[in-house]
């Protein structure tokens, strides 16, 4: 580690990483600064006793953003990327998705009969947003010359003339507003709004099933391998990567930032300053709150995305023959309720159980699974500095959670080899994101902040990129600040 740098990035997460890669690509000394002992935070793996856990993310949506970009790294051709199955799995049904959405349909008219013509109205809306995503990630709109892309853009609103009134009134609406406008049954509209985030707009709500219709990826190898390679090729290039390196504080003089202060003392030096981490933590605590009092006063009153609970599973064995719910599919979202489940820990949301070893059989001598649902940061805060009560409070909800896998893998006891349980303070704690959050700030468009993050949190010297900048987070967004921010950087690097 040297003292001086071009430009320090704080975070070795997707987005620090990817910016990383375009200032070292361009020559700059730069730098990576992460506080754990390997890259990746949410898209990172662990392995306990030969069977490999996904830490974070289990998928992701390209969203015309993320293989664009990683062509332009020149690393498309150097992972492979496989398409996820997902299955939803109810009291009523058990359906695949996988490239369609007519067997969802299809069963969701069997079940709601009365809700049959509305359903086929929400179903082509679906496919009219689905075109219309499809048409704008086929342009350079994201990634590339996005002028080049104003043609083909006006071609698609002609054609798709809906599509454009989906994105310009869809960030105004919610999906629960959607569903109400659409249906009557009460269960249905439940049954809709329990995927994806609780609330969210209803063009993120257009997004999702776009995602779940043809665009969620898993790396072959898992998550760890995805963040490793951009790393490996940052270092290639030149840049430097110090893991169990914290930083404490960004350093101001003249009103413009200078540096930081690591965990032991050590200062660095640098012209230019990126953070990548939580908002939270740049502003209030690294910043030692040197931003106006309107940006901080509109940071307090803005909420996270939600944080998650989870219990990682090694099992004995390959394939599930015995699941009481026919699993073929590597993400399953349940909705089963009180009756079926018998007590739910999860109460009455969904859940979703993940075996990122169907995508990659290499990643587990038997089956690797991940039981997951959305989780209070708040539930867990009076245990958080008493270690004993966390552990026992943390034991409990595995218990709990082991009950009701064997309601779903009747044979789990004999094929059992390993547990492990995440709570929101685990994610805490690991990634920095603030109260555990999974995907940056709330996607209820309510709860986000009406801020302009380029004008509002402004420090001369600071850069921000990472799924806290631009909602909804999430990789997409991590990538495309992570460029537009290193293509900024570089400019101004090379105007002076």
């Amino acid at each position: 580690m040297k003292n001086y740098y071009d430009v320090i990035i704080i975070g070795g997460g997707i987005g620090g990483l990817t910016v990383g890669n375009y200032l070292a690509q361009s020559g700059f000394a730069t730098v990576i600064l992460e506080k754990n002992a390997k890259v990746g935070g949410y898209m990172s793996s662990f392995q306990r006793r030969g069977y490999t856990f996904e830490g974070g993310l289990t998928s992701f949506g390209s969203s015309g953003i993320v293989f664009p970009i990683l062509e332009e790294l020149e690393l498309r051709d150097k992972i492979e990327f496989v398409p996820t199955k997902r299955q939803i799995i109810t009291e009523d049904f058990n359906v695949r998705i996988d490239g369609s959405l007519i067997e969802l349909f299809q069963s969701l008219a069997e079940v709601y009969p009365e809700e049959r013509k509305q359903l086929q109205a929400y179903f082509k809306w679906i496919e009219m947003v689905c075109r219309g995503f499809d048409s704008l990630f086929e342009l350079p709109i994201f990634v590339g010359n996005w002028y080049q892309a104003i043609p083909g853009v006006m071609k698609m609103f002609l054609r798709n003339p809906s599509f454009l009134k989906f994105l310009l009134q869809g960030q105004h609406s919610t999906n629960r507003d959607l569903h109400e406008r659409f249906f009557r049954d009460s269960r249905l509209k439940k049954l809709l709004n329990r995927l994806g985030y609780p609330v969210m707009s209803v063009l993120v709500t257009g997004g999702m099933w776009y995602s779940l219709k043809t665009d969620y990826w898993y790396p072959l190898g898992g998550m760890q391998v995805f963040s490793d390679l951009l790393a490996q090729k940052f270092q290639q290039l030149g840049g430097e990567i110090c893991l169990n390196s914290e930083v404490t504080k960004i350093n101001l003089k003249d009103d413009r930032v200078r540096g930081v202060t690591l965990a032991d003392g050590k200062s660095l030096t640098g012209k230019i300053v990126i953070s990548n981490i939580d908002l939270h933590k740049t502003y209030l605590d690294l910043l030692d709150s040197n931003a106006s009092k309107n940006l901080l006063s509109k940071m307090q009153k803005a909420y996270p995305s939600e944080s998650m609970f989870s219990v990682f599973l090694g099992l004995r064995g390959k394939g599930f023959a015995s699941a009481a719910y026919p699993i073929n599919s590597s993400h399953c979202l349940f909705q089963i309720g009180y009756a079926k489940m018998g007590k739910n820990v999860f109460g009455d949301a969904e859940f979703s159980v993940n075996i990122p070893s169907l995508e990659d059989p290499s990643l587990a001598p038997g089956e690797s699974v991940i039981i997951s649902c959305f989780d209070e940061y708040a539930d867990w805060v009076d245990v958080r500095n008493n270690l004993q009560l966390y552990q026992e409070r943390k034991a409990i909800k595995i218990g709990e959670v082991l009950a009701l896998a064997k309601r779903i893998f009747p044979d789990l006891e004999e094929r059992l080899v390993v547990v492990e349980g995440a709570t929101p303070l685990t994610y805490h704690n690991y990634t920095g994101s603030f109260n555990g959050a999974t995907a940056g700030w709330s996607w209820n468009p309510e709860q986000q902040p009406k801020i302009n993050w380029v004008k509002e949190g402004k420090i001369p010297g600071l850069y921000l990129v990472g799924q806290w900048l631009f909602n909804p987070g999430g990789v997409p967004s991590s990538m495309l600040t992570a460029r537009q921010t290193g293509l900024a950087v570089s400019s101004e690097l090379k105007s002076h």
